[in-house]
């Protein structure tokens, strides 16, 4: 059925719910899962405040303790949740948006399905801010599961 399934996680509840149903099924189909979070580089950024201001660009050895503490603890609850599960599984990272990130990631370890909470936005939020859900159900060639 499944082999390689990749979780996006960024640290909501919802992502780690998400988590857990990925883990499920590999636990029942022998999948690996790969628990992903995107790291979204913000105003660490250097492009976004010029060559000539000495700020954090998004590479893993120039982000700030800060938003490495945060990445870190993500990734390591994910990682906690899944040892309760009899499944093989990984953690990574990678910077960038988290629309193109998720599905650039999967098809890179040629996953058979992508899992994606939903935070339930209202249709304003979801139209202002966009959704990482719904993009990756739009933008990606592989099979999505979003799990609310």
């Amino acid at each position: 059925m499944y082999s390689r399934i990749v979780v996006a996680i960024d640290g909501s509840e919802q992502s780690y719910n998400a988590l857990r149903k990925g883990l499920e099924l590999a636990s029942l189909t022998g999948a690996k899962v790969y628990g992903f979070h995107a790291a979204s580089p913000g105003i660490y950024s250097s492009s976004f405040i010029g060559d000539d201001v000495d700020a954090a660009d998004p590479s893993i050895n120039r982000v700030s303790a800060m938003k490495q503490k945060e990445i870190k603890d993500i990734l390591d609850k994910g990682a906690e949740i899944a040892k309760e599960y009899s499944c093989e599984s990984e953690f990574s990272v990678e910077y960038g948006d988290p629309r193109d990130e998720i599905i650039d990631f999967a098809e890179k370890v040629d996953a058979d399905l992508i899992i994606a909470g939903s935070k339930g936005k209202n249709l304003p939020k979801r139209i202002l801010l966009g959704s990482v859900s719904s993009a990756v159900v739009t933008g990606s060639k592989i099979s999505v599961l979003v799990v609310k």
